[in-house]
């Protein structure tokens, strides 16, 4: 092997390293929630020059309505027939004055909380259904079995015989 080959062998053994490293810290990083902050960080850094711009070039402002995102989530089973629908993510309009942002954020909990009391009564009921339908099943297979003593003795001819 050539001094060339050997100093290019050299220099993708470094970039795998450098590559190696940059990935560990990214997950810790991660683990440590830090880029979650960061991306946060720069979406309300980039709304508030948004906003600005706004401002400057007398563009005209995004409503003024709550911005609950109407989005929902809803999953339907056709073998069960049953519909669920999520709140859709909050929404925050940093040009909303603090009061319009703390109202949507109080009727935001308010609409999680309602749905958080219907999941749970929905799981309850269901979960009740479930022990209703195995009891039954249970008791209609004992019944089957449930064969008086005298009716198995006729059958067979007598015990012991």
């Amino acid at each position: 092997m050539g001094a060339q080959a050997i100093n290019t062998l050299g220099g993708i053994c470094q970039i795998l390293g450098v590559l190696i490293v940059v990935r560990d810290l990214l997950a810790i990083h991660r683990y440590l929630g830090d880029l979650e902050r960061m991306t946060a960080w720069v979406r309300a850094r980039r709304a508030w020059i948004e906003a600005i711009l706004r401002r400057l070039l007398r563009r005209p402002r995004r409503g003024r309505e709550v911005a609950l995102a109407g989005v929902a989530m809803a999953a339907a089973s056709a073998a069960s027939a049953t519909l669920r629908v999520t709140p859709g993510p909050f929404v925050q309009q940093p040009d909303q004055p603090v009061q319009d942002q703390l109202a949507a954020h109080a009727a935001y909990l308010n609409r999680l909380r309602d749905w958080l009391i219907e999941e749970i009564q929905q799981r309850d009921q269901t979960i009740q259904a479930e022990r209703e339908w195995a009891r039954s099943e249970l008791q209609a297979d004992g019944n089957a079995w449930n064969v008086p003593w005298g009716k198995l003795a006729t059958r067979s001819g007598g015990f012991g015989r």
